[in-house]
């Protein structure tokens, strides 16, 4: 079996990366778009959840994706940016992407949203490898 190198450290700043990148993404660049497409208001986006516990699970989420990305990055012997950006656009296409793609027609979402959700997923694997790959 290969031997896996992770920087946990890395992972652990790429998650936090994640929520800045989130707040920007939702928050200011695509707020407007993103609330539209959901057909919702930020009021009842806020009805009967804990903002707490979401944030919680996405820090979770967030911590596992980048700690998965700096696996394949390992596994896959990336040493530099563009390995690593290669190992992130396979993660997308192979995973995000298509997952998105599936669930938002059977729950049948608006292709606007997908394409800001799975954009957003996308940006964060490429500050992933940035993170990860610097800090080897």
């Amino acid at each position: 079996m290969q031997h896996v190198s992770v920087n946990y450290l890395a992972v652990f700043v790429s998650a936090v990366a994640s929520f800045a990148v989130g707040f920007l993404w939702y928050g200011l660049i695509f707020k407007n778009a993103w609330l539209n497409a959901v057909g919702k208001t930020r009021e009842e986006l806020r009805e009967g959840a804990s903002v707490k516990f979401n944030y919680f699970v996405t820090f979770v989420a967030e911590f596992f994706m980048a700690l998965v990305t700096a696996y394949f990055i390992s596994l896959t012997g990336a040493t530099n940016f563009i390995g690593a950006l290669r190992v992130a656009l396979a993660a997308w296409v192979g995973f995000v992407a298509t997952v998105t793609l599936i669930d938002g027609l059977f729950a049948r979402r608006r292709f606007k949203l997908l394409l800001i959700n799975s954009a957003f997923h996308f940006v964060n694997l490429i500050i992933f490898a940035i993170i990860l790959i610097n800090w080897r």
